[in-house]
């Protein structure tokens, strides 16, 4: 197994060795065993750890890759199973036992010795596991270099290997119209003194035991760290500094505006039931597979290419056979793809099924469909599709209604008000307005609407029998960036009508996310604006009771119609005031930025130019507000004026008023800051 090193880029350096071989763990290697620290999929890795000086061979027996699981559930059997290097490794030969250990797996770092007292150098390996029933020895680009991730004071991760430079080794600070690479003492220093300024000054007093309030601090932070434990450390320090030590009301989670959740409309729908219903056992053996607004290949690559793509290729026949009913047909998956654009993962499966992007598009194959939607019109295209499930399969969402109200004896409630509100929204229009109307707003021909309502609720049958689809939707940033809570309510409608809430095997509505989920921290204070401050922060309203009441208040008929089109109005708003009506207790942080609040912004492990709705505004607010604020420190600096500038301005002061709840016909207000 070897392999040479490649050319030079703008973006990395090569070694002037070439590579003649992987070290091979040699049997006595420590082993550790863990998730991969990237995306949600959650892959397992084997980690070897041992002297440089001491590989392995690669024989069976002579290194320590050695296997002994019998998988019964993903039919893997691996007892007593010894890795042989001795010839070249088949392709995706980890499925069979075998991974491949590329030079991006490897690196080099120094030991603790604790016999001898010394540091030793050590090779690190993190190998993807054959035993992990999650990957199976897989792994994406990502995963594949959790080696290079470990610290080594080496310039080579591995005698002869390519040395990735990318990574940032020293903070850095702009000066002089450029970033300057600065000790960690003063960069903490720095951002130390400028936050405790802000805790001192400019607070807004909370009762105890918050206390003062640095709500001139703005964060944007992560909710995640990856697996191997990451998530938990380096969620709860930023938290606990930024949430409890600063106390600022102002965060919110790199993919949100607010400090909000991906899930508030989806835990809405089913009642508190929840999210995240979904498993790799189910992803394997669903019907029907719904991909809306989520870029599995680039964000879950091994989801992608391990289950969903051994269960559209009919690989997992035999397993869905064993979680089906008796008679229940079984057949290679379908798949739905809704994207504003043929991304990696359309042209991944359209690859893999030998189907044109183009006759995908056109609803001319039975297996691909990719619904190519305008952004931001999810919501339409979402209800539309209902509509024709509603009006042309009306058996299929009585079953699974009433299995719904049947199940409320084992604990599980069904909103019967809230669907009858659906129901009524549904019959507003005749179908064939909902498909006119949806095709005109979306950009979706109407054959497309129907096709994907077919593939969604058309049941299957054997001998006589009905069957229903398994059908598991997955959706992430392509709804939850359009508008949150309308799409995505729509998305779990849709969901519980076609079953995918039904809690059968090979069913689930859940975020696909891209990370895994790791947060450990309190709870940031409520905005200062909140009439009673010694309550805990309110993240959204319940729309289901809010907006009737609302409705009643101001004398207006209470129905599906009425309901949906409150929540539409107040939504088209949702990033251009500071409080849209749905999280009046929850700011917009972006909104805050863009109207110039706040005075230091603390970003940790997020990249909000990429990762919010309407980034392209929030960068280039950020580029104006950064620069000035460079161009005054860097002019102060140099007129000689001392920092200590007795000229520290006054508490932020908030019109409590113009943020109160609204009526019906008076959209949310602006606060103003008065200084």
């Amino acid at each position: 197994m070897s392999s040479s090193s490649s050319s030079t880029t703008s973006s990395s350096t090569t070694s002037s060795v070439k590579n003649t071989s992987i070290p091979l763990p040699p049997p006595d290697a420590e082993i550790y065993h863990a998730t991969c620290r990237f995306c949600n999929v959650g892959c397992g890795y084997d980690i070897f750890v041992f002297p440089i000086y001491k590989s392995g061979g690669p024989a069976k027996g002579q290194n320590a890759v050695v296997y002994n699981m019998n998988d019964q559930v993903f039919n893997r059997n691996l007892v007593n199973y010894q890795a042989d290097y001795t010839s070249p490794v088949i392709p995706l030969g980890a499925n069979y036992g075998t991974p491949w250990i590329g030079e991006s797996m490897v690196t080099t770092t120094l030991k603790y010795n604790t016999n001898t007292g010394n540091w030793e150098p050590v090779y690190i390996l993190e190998v993807p596991s054959s035993e992990c029933p999650v990957n199976e020895g897989n792994y994406s680009t990502r995963g594949g270099k959790n080696a290079l991730r470990n610290w080594s004071p080496f310039n080579d991760n591995a005698p002869g290997f390519k040395v990735f430079s990318t990574r940032i080794q020293t903070p850095l600070i702009r000066w002089n119209g450029s970033l300057q690479p600065v000790g960690w003492s003063y960069a903490i220093d720095v951002a130390a003194r400028v936050a405790k300024y802000y805790m001192d000054n400019e607070t807004t007093t909370y009762p105890s035991p918050v206390g003062p309030a640095a709500t001139q601090v703005m964060a944007i932070r992560a909710d995640h760290g990856g697996g191997q434990g990451g998530g938990v450390f380096s969620n709860l320090m930023p938290g606990l500094f930024l949430h409890m030590g600063l106390a600022t009301p102002f965060v919110r989670f790199h993919y949100e505006v607010a400090f909000s959740f991906t899930q508030d409309a989806l835990e809405e729908a089913t009642n508190g039931n929840g999210t995240d219903t979904a498993s790799m056992l189910d992803i394997s053996i669903a019907d029907v597979l719904v991909l809306w607004g989520i870029n599995e290949y680039s964000t879950s690559t091994v989801n992608l290419i391990q289950h969903i793509f051994d269960n559209i290729d009919g690989s997992t026949i035999s397993r869905k056979q064993t979680w089906f009913d008796p008679g229940e047909p079984a057949a290679a998956g379908n798949i739905i793809i809704v994207e504003a654009r043929p991304s990696e993962t359309v042209h991944a499966v359209a690859a893999k099924l030998g189907v044109s992007i183009q006759d995908a598009m056109n609803g001319n194959s039975d297996q691909f469909l990719f619904v190519q939607v305008n952004p931001g019109t999810d919501s339409e295209l979402a209800n539309a599709v209902a509509a024709y499930i509603y009006y042309t399969y009306p058996d299929v969402v009585n079953h699974f209604v009433q299995l719904y109200q049947s199940a409320s004896s084992n604990g599980f409630a069904f909103n019967q008000d809230t669907y009858n509100y659906y129901i009524q929204y549904l019959q507003s229009k005749s179908l064939s307005d909902w498909l006119s109307e949806a095709s005109s707003i979306t950009g979706v021909p109407q054959n497309v609407i129907q096709k994907m309502g077919d593939m969604l609720a058309k049941p299957k049958s054997a001998n006589g029998s009905t069957f229903y689809n398994r059908v598991l939707m997955e959706f992430e940033k392509g709804i939850i960036w359009s508008a949150n809570y309308t799409p995505i309510y729509a998305v779990a409608n849709l969901g519980i009508i076609t079953g995918a809430l039904s809690g059968r095997p090979g069913c689930g509505v859940s975020t696909g996310f891209g990370h895994q989920r790791g947060a450990a921290f309190p709870i940031p204070p409520p905005p200062p604006w909140q009439s009673n401050l010694s309550e805990g922060r309110q993240f959204f309203i319940q729309m289901h009771t809010y907006v009737p009441q609302q409705l009643k208040a101001s004398g207006q008929t209470v129905s599906g119609t009425t309901i949906a089109e409150y929540i539409k109005n107040f939504y088209n708003q949702y990033t251009s005031s500071l409080v849209p009506q749905i999280y009046q207790y929850n700011p917009i942080i972006d909104y805050l930025i863009y109207s110039g609040y706040g005075k230091m912004l603390w970003m940790f492990t997020a990249n909000p130019y990429k990762q919010t709705m309407s980034g392209e505004k929030l960068s280039q607010v950020l580029d104006n507000r950064s620069r000035l604020l460079q161009e005054c420190v860097e002019n102060t600096s140099s007129l000689g004026i001392p920092s200590s500038s007795s000229n520290a301005g006054t508490s932020p002061n908030y019109d409590t008023s113009a943020v109160a709840p609204q009526s019906l016909n008076s959209p949310p207000q602006t606060s103003t800051l008065v200084q």
